[in-house]
């Protein structure tokens, strides 16, 4: 890890320059193309698959040390599946082709910029240390975190809240004006003794009429408008699909109803962008001009806008107070990144290297257990030795010549392992499958370093002492007391208790759902179905895919080196 300081430097860049280019399609989308603000949503979808395709190609050329990381077939498919469905959405269901023209321009800068991000990235220009790497390491998680879900949730919530303020607005502003035309004819019927038509018209339009904020009302002639939909036709289908209850006027009549020549509709000026609703009432003979109710400025804002003007309602201290807090917490979850990091995968505590009496510079290691640990110590400077003799630049040659020392020194091998507990087996086993250990196990790890097992590298890490040991240690994966001590360590510990309580949450959960949100509960029940199916069905797809030939498979009986 300390060696990969421009790895997570380019990383975080990378990131950070896809939400950039996000940021700016969202502001020309918002500003020019207002009406089809909605194609955001998909953008918005789109935008975390970027930035994981983004981390795993770099973490492919880091891994590999290659200058190219081709993405694997399968891996090729699955995210053409996934944007295929992606651009079939955006054409299904829209007022305007405008909506997937600007999707699919945005997939044409998103994977121009992955392209260009991952090819200025040299895997090989990682190899120098950074003294940051732990800030690096929990920087990149932090934003990785962020970009993932908190971008697309918060993008997601912006869209549908301004859809949802509208919907429930125009639904307000619809129901406001029925009522004012039927109380039209009933001060008709009332005011038919009295002279003069300007107290009528201010009884009608204007006296004991409480609107929405900047919302104003007249009457004008009645006139041919060309109908404006309020609300999103794709949103409407979605608001339907999740909300088939809702008991607003306009989510109860389709977008294809508004196109009808009925008594009222919505429309926009040109001008100033703002919604106007117009009201036809022929029953009222003696004022039969058409109401019409024009929406407050807040109806033209985009969803950033109404979101920011609606935030902004709770006070300049609430304001200060919320803001105050996500930065705390965005510091908290900071600090625990590295705790972790530090403790759990035993990243940088050891910072400075180990310092004992008899410790080297090239080995540093705490003082032996016995005598005989001197005799060892010459065995495993011959074995580092022969190790060494293969050119590291052809990884097949060295693995074969790694396999065959680890069976010319298996007797030795096999006499140290023996000679351990079930524990150290364990630690030993776990440490050589992924090179982490559990910082709980500190007194293990010191106890194995005297035994001149594990050492601990120039590079901050914990590794076995030779390669080829760690090839043995590997093959001892059916080892009964390894097995033993995986089952115990299975089934007590934190996460057994942990998991009881979260069982438990989504338990109640799913009772509440079930008991008091029917339709709810069968659409979640349908979709984890199909999700499941769908995984399934995929696994077995990708599997056929990653299959080698029997061909090129080794024969069962061949264990040979």
């Amino acid at each position: 890890l300390p060696q990969k300081g421009a790895y997570y430097k380019h990383l975080i860049f990378g990131m950070l320059f896809l939400f950039a280019l996000y940021f700016i399609i969202w502001v020309v989308i918002s500003v020019f193309f207002q009406e089809q603000e909605f194609a955001l949503f998909f953008i918005t979808l789109s935008f975390p698959l970027y930035i994981a395709l983004h981390y795993y190609t770099l973490w492919k050329k880091e891994n590999d040390h290659r200058i190219s990381a081709p993405l694997s077939r399968p891996l090729t498919l699955y995210f053409s599946i996934l944007i295929g469905l992606l651009i079939i959405s955006s054409f299904y269901g829209g007022s305007s082709w405008t909506i997937p023209f600007l999707f699919l321009g945005s997939q044409i800068l998103f994977f121009i910029a992955y392209r260009r991000l991952v090819h200025l990235y040299m895997a090989r220009s990682s190899l120098t240390p950074s003294f940051a790497w732990l800030r690096l390491y929990a920087t990149a998680i932090i934003t990785g975190v962020f970009m993932i879900s908190i971008v697309p949730a918060w993008g997601i919530f912006l869209l549908f809240f301004k859809q949802e303020t509208r919907l429930r607005h125009n639904s307000a502003r619809l129901e406001t004006a029925w009522m004012i035309n039927h109380r039209r004819t009933r001060l008709n019927q009332r005011m038919t003794g009295y002279k003069g038509t300007a107290p009528i018209r201010q009884l009608k339009f204007s006296y004991g009429i409480y609107l929405l904020w900047d919302d104003n009302i007249d009457a004008a002639p009645a006139q041919t408008h060309v109908p404006f939909f309020p609300i999103d036709a794709q949103y409407s289908h979605l608001h339907d699909l999740f909300f088939p209850g809702d008991s607003n006027v306009l989510a109860e009549i389709s977008p294809a109803d508004w196109l009808t020549n009925g008594p009222w509709s919505f429309t926009r000026d040109d001008r100033d962008g703002r919604t106007r609703l117009n009201y036809k009432y022929p029953l009222d003979r003696t004022d039969p001009e058409e109401l019409r109710l024009t929406a407050g400025a807040e109806e033209s804002f985009s969803s950033i806008g109404m979101t920011n003007h609606t935030y902004l309602t709770i006070g300049s201290f609430r304001y200060i107070l919320f803001d105050l807090a996500e930065i705390l917490v965005i510091f908290l979850f900071y600090k625990l990144t590295i705790a972790l990091a530090t403790r759990i995968f035993l990243i940088d505590m050891f910072r400075n290297g180990l310092r004992f009496p008899c410790r080297t510079e090239e080995h540093p290691s705490p003082p032996p257990c016995s005598d005989s640990s001197a005799e060892f110590e010459e065995l495993l400077a011959e074995i580092r030795a022969k190790e060494s003799e293969v050119d590291t630049s052809d990884p097949v040659r060295r693995a074969e010549h790694i396999l065959c020392i680890r069976a010319a020194y298996a007797k030795v091998y096999e006499d140290k392992w023996a000679g351990l507990p079930p524990e150290k087996k364990f630690i030993l086993f776990d440490l050589a499958r992924d090179g982490f250990a559990n910082y709980r196990t500190a007194n293990i790890l010191f106890d194995l370093m005297r035994d001149r097992l594990i050492l601990f590298t120039g590079a901050h890490r914990l590794q076995l002492v030779t390669d080829s040991f760690r090839e043995f240690v590997l093959q001892k994966s059916d080892d009964p007391q390894v097995i033993a001590t995986l089952k115990r360590s299975r089934q007590k510990g934190q996460w057994t208790s942990f998991k009881t309580g979260l069982m438990i949450l989504f338990t109640a959960f799913g009772l509440f759902i079930f008991l008091t949100q029917d339709s709810l509960f069968q659409k979640m029940t349908g979709l984890l179905t199909a999700l499941i199916t769908m995984s399934s069905q995929f696994s077995t797809i990708f599997g056929r895919f990653g299959s080698r030939p029997a061909a090129d498979s080794d024969p069962p009986g061949d264990k040979s080196p």
